[in-house]
């Protein structure tokens, strides 16, 4: 069985640990060369990808690690389209802050997430329109440095509840690992392709949805009951053959209303060429 492709985003400020996060959970270990091509690395950097198997399937996954600082602080040079051509590929993206750095955590509740969601498509490969406005990903919330809190509670600066309430908001899962540890970010990308393939379920349950509702605005009804005319364009899941379909089932109607329209006009003339019967009033019984 050949793996299931999967592009993971590591988004957070600089000094939370993405490249740490990155290098345990492809590498197993810390402080390792990367080159720009993740396809091809050259000899001497490591590879990107790591292949895990998931509920008893292969998944490949890619991984890349982008800072959200030069958006915080406008630094020369910075170029958003760089941002959104990466979380607009991506499948899903770990939203990675530091437990003992609330403005770490301020940054991805109030600027990643909203970054995230304008960068992602707004119509689909057909040229439709997204039902729910853009295409949703996958994403998790990690808090990470968990080993120092733990060893040092009083360095932490963002609740673990206050965290995953905010997470539980948008439907999204809450962790908090240390990056020395890999089986805990195996488990972050768990959730994750998880998270990720709920998005594409759902993507495609709306898609499935706003074709029903075109079939109901082909029947010549819309969704409140009200009766409307039947539209002649159709481009959706089905493709060009559905749209074929749908143009048959309206032409169809068509000629259906062209008979009964010219039904009636046929009983018209017939009454009125009827001689006019009058009944007379019969005398009451004695």
């Amino acid at each position: 069985m050949s793996p299931t492709h999967r592009s993971i985003v590591v988004l957070g400020e600089a000094g939370v640990g993405k490249t740490c996060f990155l290098d345990m959970f492809v590498n197993g270990h810390h402080f390792i060369r990367h080159d720009g091509n993740w396809m091809f690395p050259s000899p001497g950097f490591a590879s990107t990808q790591r292949q895990l198997t998931i509920d008893s399937n292969p998944y490949l996954i890619t991984m890349l690690d982008l800072s959200l600082t030069p958006m915080r602080t406008q630094e020369e040079g910075f170029r958003s389209d760089i941002f959104e051509k990466q979380l607009l590929d991506s499948h899903g993206v770990v939203f990675l802050y530091d437990v003992t750095d609330k403005r770490s955590y301020d940054l991805i509740t109030e600027h990643a997430y909203t970054l995230t969601y304008l960068s992602r498509r707004s119509e689909t490969y057909a040229g439709k329109p997204w039902p729910s406005g853009r295409q949703r990903f996958g994403c998790v919330l990690v808090g990470n440095k968990a080993d120092i809190t733990a060893k040092h509670p009083e360095k932490r600066e963002v609740s673990k509840g206050k965290a995953g309430e905010w997470a539980s908001m948008h439907g999204w899962k809450s962790y908090e690992v240390s990056c020395y540890v890999r089986e805990e970010l195996e488990e972050v990308v768990r959730g994750l392709v998880e998270s990720s393939k709920k998005a594409e379920r759902r993507d495609a349950e709306d898609l499935q949805i706003s074709v029903e509702e075109r079939w109901r605005e082909v029947e010549g009804w819309d969704m409140w009951g009200k009766r409307i005319e039947p539209w002649g364009e159709f481009e959706g899941v089905g493709g060009k053959e559905g749209g074929e379909k749908v143009e048959r089932k309206i032409e169809g109607k068509k000629d259906k209303k062209k008979d009964k329209k010219g039904l009636g006009v046929s009983f018209s003339k017939l009454r009125d060429a009827l001689p006019r019967i009058r009944v007379k009033n019969k005398a009451p019984t004695q």
